[in-house]
């Protein structure tokens, strides 16, 4: 087996993360794991989700492809027919392993040739066996949390009381409180635990292969239940209210304006002025900050059991996550939709890879990179041809990639098709019967103000419309 083959593979992946600001001064998340896993990485300035929605998204995380091109346009679930990395790990020789959340399509990823634990749909690790068996090993209780606020209409989540979090078969509500049993029983511990058992069983093995390893925790996505010790983070009066909040949408298309959440919307549109207070705003963004932190943590023991182990040198880490998080952006959102605001498509995105140098690069990449990049680690190729691009070469010190990158939406609670054009500082963001968006981010980096109607910036504007042009014929999307 060649020296190219021999390295392992470790995928850090969040679902629906906070990454507001980068860039633009204003970063309120700590992530101390992260910043020191950095140090070691090359880091992506510039990431971008394909697609901010978590099927197709993760769709494309294990085929490269764009999601009009495999067809999981929105969160239904299809069956994967097409090639995916895991093929390419089987192929050469590895023994991979996935823990997590899927929700990439119909199945699970063990049904794709992967040991480990990973549940159908989108669901809830409280639920399962393998977490009730992980609880009693470790003589934990099952987990609880007290309820801070809610906007979901399940009467289960009510607000002042302390409930069982694994009363319900999955992990989606709007519901923010914090953890009253220990961290270990959190979801993002359970994994992470699970992940480094799995690494110290592989560092004691006999076996010649390669491994590759990928946890995908449901947070930092909401419910936001993060406990004491990641709350005590951050200082409430310390939080502000991101500028887009105010956003009064006038020059923006009325996709951004759809809202389902009961307190904040009238008839599916957003209630604008806000109707919630900001101090219960900057409450909220505390526990989202703090739940974002304790995802940190959990990945952070992976890095350190690698580096433990004496296995971090001989092992290509990828971290990153699905899409970013709309929380309390142009109006007063909870949850995403289907804009293409900065919020909901800018993520992080760091490498560590033997033999290269910690960096940071400018160049537009995209999560639907990924399975690319790990192909040409594992075998050299992909076997077919993808929409991504392996990463290698920025990772050994290329400096120049895309031009610009275009991602798509195909709609989340509402149908919607659009596509974003990034390049440079500028967005281009085509929006199907509705108003199109142009920003300029260097001096707009909260896209408060829509310049798609200003004279100034036509021709920047007709530069990414004919950029746009250029990859619908070489993407083929005739949608």
């Amino acid at each position: 087996m060649s020296e190219r083959k021999r390295l392992n593979i470790v995928v850090i992946m969040f679902d629906h993360q906070l990454y507001y600001g980068h860039g633009s001064g204003n970063n309120n998340v700590l992530r101390p794991c992260f910043e020191e896993f950095s140090k070691s990485a090359t880091v992506f300035d510039n990431a971008f989700s394909c697609s901010p929605l978590c099927g197709p998204a993760r769709r494309s995380m294990l085929n490269g492809l764009y999601p009009h091109r495999h067809g999981q346009l929105r969160n239904g679930m299809t069956k994967i027919v097409e090639r995916t990395y895991f093929d390419c790990l089987k192929e050469s020789g590895y023994d991979s392993y996935y823990f997590g959340k899927f929700h990439a399509g119909k199945g699970t990823a063990q049904m794709l040739g992967n040991s480990g634990i990973s549940p159908e749909g989108y669901s809830s690790p409280y639920v399962l066996d393998d977490y009730k068996a992980y609880l009693e090993e470790r003589q934990l209780p099952p987990p609880r949390g007290y309820v801070e606020f809610s906007e979901t209409d399940r009467q289960y989540f009510r607000e002042g009381e302390e409930v069982a979090l694994d009363g319900f078969p999955f992990l989606y509500t709007y519901t923010f409180g914090k953890l009253t049993t220990p961290d270990d029983t959190h979801e993002c511990f359970y994994l992470s635990n699970r992940v480094c058992e799995t690494l110290e069983h592989l560092a004691n093995a006999s076996s010649e292969h390669p491994f590759a390893v990928r946890v995908d925790f449901w947070g930092p996505h909401h419910p936001y239940f993060p406990s004491d010790k990641f709350l005590d983070m951050y200082n409430l009066n310390d939080i502000d209210l991101y500028p887009s909040f105010y956003d009064d949408l006038k020059d923006k298309p009325s996709v951004y304006a759809f809202e389902q959440t009961h307190h904040l919307a009238r008839e599916n549109r957003i209630i604008y002025p806000n109707p919630l207070s900001a101090k219960n705003w900057r409450k909220m963004l505390k526990y989202a900050y703090a739940q974002n932190s304790m995802c940190d943590a959990a990945a952070g023991r992976i890095i350190e059991k690698l580096k433990a182990l004496g296995l971090y040198e001989n092992t290509v880490v990828i971290w990153s996550a699905d899409h970013g998080d709309a929380l309390c952006s142009h109006g007063g959102h909870i949850d995403k939709n289907s804009y293409m605001s900065e919020e909901v498509l800018h993520i992080p995105l760091a490498v560590h890879a033997p033999d290269t140098l910690p960096q940071r690069s400018g160049a537009f990449v995209t999560n639907m990179d990924i399975p690319v990049t790990i192909a040409d680690y594992a075998c050299g190729s992909f076997g077919v041809p993808t929409d991504g691009i392996s990463l290698r070469p920025l990772l050994d010190g290329e400096k120049r990639g895309r031009d610009y990158f275009v991602a798509e939406t195909h709609g989340h609670f509402q149908k919607h098709y659009a596509r974003a054009v990034c390049r440079g500082d500028f967005r281009f963001i085509y929006n199907r019967d509705m108003v199109d968006e142009l920003y300029d981010l260097r001096n707009d980096p909260y896209q408060m103000h829509n310049l798609c109607n200003e004279a100034n910036y036509f021709r920047i504007k007709q530069m990414l419309i004919n950029d746009l042009d250029l990859w619908r014929k070489e993407y083929q999307d005739n949608s």
